[in-house]
């Protein structure tokens, strides 16, 4: 669990992990440069349960710290959690089930509920095909990011992918893609074991630089010479309805305002392929 300036989070993040109904855990803090009283309440966690360590080191970024805290770990199995997220309580139960049950994945995710600020929930993953267990390839990926934040992944993804890089804004998807370029493999849980919670402060809601990201990481995963032609048709398709929406994001911006801007996109954001460009695809 990295952890930035996050004292208004931790503790309810913390102690859902403290809550599963599984017992036999570990949870590594990463007290990533906070200013706040962060490394305080981590290490107060630490002090009354001896599953909790916290490590404590300058700003560095999500990413690095997240592989600091895979550095520090000691299970051959890591699972993802942001400081401002939940897992229910099934959520490792219900996951080490999964994982006995299909054994010889890298990656293993899950469903998941976005929590807005008000309260409201909504499934992550929707529709027959999130349903049922299924394995996503490197072409879904290429097409979208599609791995809820808590996934689960096996110390070879680690290895496969390189570790976090330090210098990428979306460090999930980056992590995901180059593992999986590597030889990764994945599998889905349709299970919804954890809360994302839409605070819109979280580093998502900069869509423009996370689309950025994204076209990084296109860009990256391009010229490591693994693709298959289809595979760099694939993304050069992505790249286009990326560079479109920034696009569009950055006149609108400029146009109607932050406010204004806003109420389009989130109400054009489920239909509208110029907000969400990978949704055009039927699944």
């Amino acid at each position: 669990m990295p952890a930035h300036n996050a004292e208004r989070t931790l503790g309810a993040a913390v102690e859902s992990v403290r809550a599963q109904t599984f017992a036999d855990w570990e949870l590594v803090i990463v007290d990533d440069g906070s200013t706040d009283a962060t490394g305080e309440i981590a290490r107060a966690f630490a002090a009354r349960d001896d599953r909790v360590r916290v490590v404590s080191q300058a700003n560095m970024g999500c990413g690095p710290a997240r592989g600091v805290a895979v550095a520090h770990a000691r299970a051959s199995l890591l699972c993802r959690l942001d400081a401002d997220d939940l897992y229910l309580p099934e959520y490792l139960a219900t996951m080490q089930r999964f994982i006995e049950a299909h054994p010889g994945f890298d990656i293993y995710a899950c469903n998941g509920w976005r929590v807005e600020a008000g309260g409201h929930r909504s499934l992550y993953h929707r529709g027959a095909r999130f349903s049922r267990v299924l394995s996503l390839s490197l072409d879904d990926m290429l097409r979208e990011s599609m791995i809820f934040t808590t996934a689960v992944f096996s110390r070879r993804a680690f290895d496969l992918a390189g570790g976090m890089r330090a210098d990428v804004y979306c460090e999930d998807y980056d992590f995901w893609v180059r593992a999986m370029n590597a030889g990764a493999r994945h599998v889905y849980c349709p299970a919804p074991l954890a809360l994302y919670r839409d605070s819109g402060t979280q580093m998502t809601a900069d869509v423009i630089r996370m689309h950025e990201c994204q076209l990084r990481v296109l860009h990256d995963v391009v010229a490591s010479g693994r693709l298959t032609p289809a595979q760099v048709a694939i993304a050069a398709r992505s790249s286009r309805l990326l560079v479109a929406n920034v696009r569009f994001r950055r006149w609108a911006l400029r146009t109607l305002g932050p406010a204004r801007a806003d109420r389009v996109f989130r109400l054009a954001h489920r239909t509208a392929w110029l907000i969400r460009p990978y949704r055009l695809r039927r699944r």
